[in-house]
């Protein structure tokens, strides 16, 4: 390889790590203005409507490519794990579904996973309120539709130094 190649390659390498660097602080920038879902929210979880499950906490973190994390405030209880799903842009908002396991309280064993359907609206860059339907999916892979629903609100969580 001569010098001239290896500048070429360094040259084209660093124009490719720059245009890198400012495409992923565009997406920062953006994210941090609260123009996208994407970040990690608290969330208050209102008493459920028909179950009548208590209100909890939890916190959902919407990941830029279309999926989510969440744990709940309840998972030191052992009833469920963390949750994992996909969210989606719609003209009025987000929609998202995640679903999670279940276990019996007194042995530990599955039970089924529960699966949390959203439709979620931006109050603002900062503050969201969604709407949810709960399905049941037992262990054989059969969904009992809507055995609960509920409203949530959420705050965007902020960086904040030492």
């Amino acid at each position: 390889m001569t010098k001239r190649h290896l500048i070429q390659v360094a040259g084209a390498s660093l124009l490719t790590a720059s245009l890198i660097a400012t495409t992923i602080t565009a997406t920062v920038a953006q994210d941090a203005s609260g123009d996208s879902i994407v970040g990690t929210w608290l969330t208050d979880v209102a008493e459920t409507e028909i179950a009548g499950t208590a209100p909890f906490q939890s916190m959902v973190t919407f990941h830029e490519g279309g999926t989510i994390s969440e744990v709940s405030n309840e998972l030191g209880l052992g009833l469920q794990g963390p949750a994992h799903g996909a969210w989606a842009e719609t003209d009025d908002g987000y929609i998202a579904t995640m679903q999670t396991w279940v276990f019996n309280e007194d042995s530990g064993v599955v039970e089924g996973r529960v699966q949390i359907r959203m439709t979620i609206e931006m109050d603002d860059p900062d503050h969201m309120a969604a709407l949810t339907a709960v399905d049941f999916i037992d262990p054989a892979g059969e969904m009992t539709p809507d055995i609960d629903a509920g409203p949530f609100e959420a705050t965007r969580l902020e960086v904040s130094g030492a």
